[in-house]
């Protein structure tokens, strides 16, 4: 599936609900995490939470937000950027 609008109406309203409901699952997630990596440093938990983990919430989250899947470029976000314009600027740059 791509940023193309599907048209039908069952697919938007549930995005429409999820959109409104993922930012604050996102934002509990990473609460959530802050507060392991807390109880880590302080020797009451045994699970490590790395950097690693945490960037890959903090980017889940960034490309969820912009309607990005993880193998695509952030450029995708611009305005009158599409995958045609990415391969004109990366035949540009060969």
């Amino acid at each position: 599936m791509n940023r193309e609008e599907l048209n039908d109406p069952l697919f938007k309203e549930n995005m429409d609900i999820v959109r409104r409901i993922a930012p604050r699952v996102m934002s509990t997630v990473n609460a959530v995490t802050m507060e392991l990596i807390q109880m880590f440093n302080q020797q009451h938990s045994v699970k490590k939470i790395t950097t690693k983990n945490v960037m890959y919430g903090l980017k889940f989250k960034q490309y969820f937000t912009q309607g990005l899947f993880e193998k695509m470029s952030e450029l995708l976000q611009l305005p009158h950027f599409d995958a045609d314009v990415l391969k004109k600027l990366s035949l540009k740059r060969a």
